[in-house]
């Protein structure tokens, strides 16, 4: 194997790992970001909401 067609797979290699870190990457924003809103959200509810009795 020569030298061009290793740095290619390395190449390769580091794209595809990229690629994955940055949908891990979103997918774990978007969670954290949904659960803290929804968290937000809830409290301001239960801050907002008149108190029963």
């Amino acid at each position: 194997m020569d030298e061009t067609e290793t740095l290619r797979q390395r190449l390769r290699g580091m794209r595809w790992f990229a690629v994955w870190a940055l949908i891990f990457g979103l997918g774990i924003g978007f969670y954290a970001g949904f659960t803290l809103g929804v968290d937000t959200a809830r409290d301001a509810a239960a801050l907002t909401a008149p108190k029963a009795g």
